[in-house]
């Protein structure tokens, strides 16, 4: 009882304690949203060579050694930085630049960044998604279905 004396809410009714329940579900989700955890859909969908050792492909959301994903942003980096200067300096029309596996370079750029993005915030998505899914088997049957249907029409939203 201590405990319940010590918060805020009356949590001694069921209903407030499903609405606390709730609403600490709903802050979790949106630290989660803002680390990138909630969108992790990477563009490309295949492997790509790899610049340093060309015979090895490698897929992007595998990588786990930031030393060697800040090689490949730096690599890709320099090949976009250099065909804006070529445009500029030939003032030539722009052009879609592709790497050796047919992907555009800014998609490999965009999903280097996000798995750079992802492992650095890795010890703090692991512990939200698993508090998260402690919280989640306390949560009435009418709170699952509303969280479950807000989950569907923001996948929904991604598809459009």
């Amino acid at each position: 009882m201590t405990v319940l004396a010590k918060t805020s809410l009356d949590l001694r009714s069921k209903k407030s304690r499903q609405l606390a329940l709730s609403e600490k579900i709903a802050q979790i989700d949106a630290e989660l949203e803002k680390l990138g955890a909630g969108n992790l859909a990477y563009t490309l969908s295949g492997s790509i060579t790899n610049p340093e050792t060309p015979q090895n492909s490698i897929v992007i959301h595998n990588i786990t050694d930031m030393s060697f994903l800040f090689r490949l942003l730096a690599y890709y980096n320099n090949i976009a930085t250099t065909k804006k200067e070529y445009i500029a300096k030939n003032n030539i029309q722009d052009f879609v630049l592709k790497n050796c596996n047919s992907f555009e370079i800014n998609d490999v750029i965009l999903d280097l960044n996000l798995r750079i993005h992802i492992l650095a915030n890795q010890n703090k998505i692991n512990v939200l998604t698993v508090s998260k899914q402690k919280l989640l088997p306390f949560l009435d049957e009418e709170s699952r279905f509303v969280s479950s249907l807000k989950e569907i029409e923001a996948l929904l939203k991604t598809i459009k």
